[in-house]
């Protein structure tokens, strides 16, 4: 009984920490595609921006 008490703990804790390091992956991939994004546009932006004064 103890072995199997034992058994599924061991299983839940592994468990929970899959389920942690997925979570922190997911938001580490969410975190870096935003900052990917927010760089283009800021770099797009600026980019028109010069093109404008140069030109202009």
């Amino acid at each position: 009984m103890v072995m199997i008490v034992t058994i599924a703990v061991m299983v839940a804790v592994v468990v929970v920490v899959v389920v942690v390091v997925v979570v922190v992956v997911v938001v580490v991939v969410v975190v870096v595609v935003v900052v990917v994004v927010v760089v283009v546009v800021v770099v797009k932006v600026v980019m028109s921006v010069v093109v404008v004064v140069v030109v202009g």
